[in-house]
């Protein structure tokens, strides 16, 4: 990992990404619609955070994050 790298953040947590709660809001029998998954889709975004690092060898990165969240990263040199 030595370099310059472009490093992405995609985080998935009860605010970004979720799909439970939002699903939660439509209360019919019949669940969501083909308009309402179009809905669904566009709100339920990871959360995106972009930085530039030089590494020399390693990468560290300590988080704290909620309880059922996922953080998932990108490098591109």
């Amino acid at each position: 990992l030595d370099g310059s790298w472009r490093i992405k953040q995609h985080l998935f947590d009860q605010h970004h990404g979720a799909l439970f709660p939002l699903v939660d809001a439509f209360r019919s029998r019949s669940g969501p619609d083909a308009e309402d998954y179009q809905w669904l889709m566009h709100q339920a975004r990871p959360a995106l955070s972009v930085d530039e690092a030089r590494l020399n060898g390693y990468w560290l990165r300590i988080d704290s994050l909620q309880s059922n969240a996922l953080a998932l990263y990108e490098f591109t040199p």
